[in-house]
This record gives C-alpha cells, structure tokens and sequence, in this order.
C-alpha cells in the first residue's frame, strides 16, 4: 500500500455533524489485497503512549473535538454462512457501547501497558468439553484482536499441534502448502469447540468461528489458523466473531459480550482461568498430519545419501583405467552383492597390470629367441 499524507473532513456517516475537521490520514495511491467495495482502512489501534509528536488516531481525535461522548468504540462480527443472508449484521459503535448489550455483563481484559495494539497474554488452550476435552499450557506470549486480520495466528510449533488434534476429527483430507488441512466442508459439525485461556480467561472459538470454505461450490473448507514465525498471537476475526467488544481508550481494557447470531448458538460468557494446564502443548503422535518439518528432515536425509553416493563413485571411476571401464558394475558390486572398496577396485587393477606385463614379456622373450633362431641359420 502507497499514499501521501493529507487533512481533510473524515465522517463517520453522511451526517455532516459526524465529521472529524483537519484530521491527518493517508490518502491511498495504490493497494493490493483490499476488495472492490473497500475504500479504505480506519486505524483503531490502541495508540503509542508518550510520544507526543505522533498524530492522534481518529477515535480519540473525534472524541477530542466533541463528536463522540466517550473515547471508546465497539465492533461485532458474525459469521458468514452460504445459507443466510447475514447483510447487516455486523456493525461498529462509536463513542459509548450499546447499553442493552453492557447490561448483560461485560468481561474487562486490561491491555498490556505501553503496548500499541489491544494486547492481553495468551497462556494456554483446551480442545473439546467435558469429560472428553484436553487442556494444555502455551508458552506465555503476547495475543492482539485484530479486526484487519482473518486468521487466528500463533508460533508455528503450536499452530501445528492445533493441526495435529483437529485432523484427528476428519476422516479424510489433503494437506495444502498455504491453507494446511483442506476437508468437506459436511465435517465441520464433527469438530471440537476450542477454548483460548486469553487475558486469564477462557474464550471459546466454535468451529463455526474457525472453519470457513476456500470453495463454496466443492464444499472445500480450511482451519482458520496460520503459523508465524514470531512469538506472539494475533487474534483475528475466527476469536471474534459473536463478541461484541468494546475498545476503551480511557480505561485501556477491552470487553467481550457474545451476543446471539442468526442461526448459531451464542457463545458461552468467558469463564476465569481457575488452575492453568501444565502439561506442554505438542504436535500428537498421530498418523495422519506430518509437520513441514518431518517432510524436510526426510528430504534431507535423501539428499544426504545421493551425496554420499556420489562422493564415493567419483573417486572409484577415477581409480579405474580405459581398459576396465567397461567392466565397472561388476567391480562395483562382487558375487555376494556387497559394494567393493576403493582398496578392492585398486587391487582389482593392480591384478590386471601385473598380467599384462608378463603378457609382454613373455612375447617379447618369444620375439628375441626368434631373432636369434634367424641369426644362427
């Protein structure tokens, strides 16, 4: 993405009173990967604390000339199903929450000070309910809602591992390079919910939040999480979708309500981290789904023998004169089908050097007597 930086009136409806007056914004010369019926991007990060000389992002700019009456907004997303048509649904509140909605009971995560983005700690998962579920520690790291993003995404390690147990619920698929596990989309209802211990609660993440089709008409669905190489989480719409979630610049917390959707249970409130799981969260001993870098380690190996191969027959044929390459294969390998030795081969041709060299003397002592037969008649 390219631009020039620019002020101008920035609304947010068609309602000139809901305009923000010589804010400072990137006008867009040139984009890839935003849709048709995208405009453009508002930034609603949390902001950077005490640096002065920064421009103030737009809610807080609004908020600061009077458009707004509380420095906060609050956005839902629903799901996206063939079936219904969800036009509508999902939505941003400026300014104060939907107080209908506050009086269900908001549960407040404070953010990480002097983080930029809306970021609690992520500090372990659990797969399944009751009974049946397993629950496991992650490895203590940074995890931001992120609106722009679609994807839940994680260290790569644990990302796999989540593979690693979701597969076990399909009866089939095929492991694509970029989107991982491809399955028919008819096995979603088979899969387990999940539960995110984020901000030191549980969240839970349906498989309805997870498991959207990369092709409607084949019926062909993927996991909605991607590997990063880095060590922290971003929380994309999959974890957001059936909140209503609250963004406070004032009080720097989020706060998550499920609200109910069209054709879709609600989403359990999100219920306190009592006892954290210790045990480690690792890729299942499973057949099935092989990690990236199981088929790099056999890649590997193979390479390693075609160079082993390689280095021993290049000195081999070296070793070997004119006159016994043509019998290289059997030299190569003896009656018992052991490969020879260097020392074997060189023995072999010293062997062979030694016969020919009495070959010429034997002909050379005949062709001296005969000589001197000719000289005595």
């Amino acid at each position: 993405m390219k631009g020039e930086f620019v002020r101008d009136s920035v609304c947010m409806t068609a309602d000139n009173r809901s305009c923000a007056t010589d804010f400072r914004w990137i006008a867009v010369t040139h984009e890839g990967g935003l849709g048709e019926t995208t405009d453009g991007i508002i930034g609603l990060m949390r902001g950077f604390e005490g640096l002065g000389e920064l421009e103030p992002l737009y809610v807080p700019y609004a908020y600061g000339q009077g458009l707004l009456d509380k420095n906060s907004f609050s956005v839902f997303l629903t799901t996206a199903r063939k079936e219904v048509d969800l036009s509508g649904e999902s939505y941003i509140d400026f300014g104060s929450p939907n107080p209908t909605i506050v009086q269900q009971g908001v549960t407040w995560l404070p953010a990480v000070n002097k983080d930029p983005w809306w970021t609690s700690y992520m500090q372990g998962i659990q797969i399944g309910d009751g009974d049946s579920s397993i629950s496991f520690a992650l490895n203590r790291a940074p995890a931001l809602t992120d609106t722009g993003a679609s994807a839940i995404s994680g260290p790569k390690k644990e990302i796999e591992a989540i593979f690693g147990y979701l597969t076990r619920y399909l009866d089939d698929y095929n492991k694509d390079r970029y989107w991982g596990p491809l399955f028919s989309c008819s096995r979603r209802d088979y899969l387990p919910n999940i539960y995110l211990a984020y901000g030191g609660y549980w969240f839970q993440v349906r498989p309805a939040d997870y498991v959207v089709p990369v092709n409607w008409d084949e019926g062909v669905c993927a996991l909605m999480f991607e590997r990063s190489n880095d060590n922290y989480w971003i929380l994309g719409n999959s974890f957001m979708r059936g909140y209503y979630i609250t963004h406070d610049y004032e009080k720097k917390m989020q706060g998550f309500v499920p609200l109910q959707e069209q054709g879709l249970k609600k989403k359990e409130r999100p219920r306190r981290v009592t006892v954290m799981p210790e045990e480690v969260f690792e890729v299942p001993q499973t057949e099935g789904y092989v990690e990236d870098w199981v088929w790099w380690t056999i890649a590997s190996v193979i390479l390693t023998v075609i160079f082993v191969v390689v280095g021993v027959t290049v000195p081999l044929c070296t070793d070997m004169d004119a006159a016994s390459s043509n019998n290289f294969w059997d030299r190569w390998f003896n009656s018992s089908g052991r490969i020879n030795t260097k020392k074997q081969v060189k023995a072999s041709n010293s062997s062979e050097l030694q016969h020919i060299e009495n070959l010429l003397k034997q002909a050379l002592e005949k062709k001296q007597v005969e000589e001197g037969s000719n000289e005595i008649q």
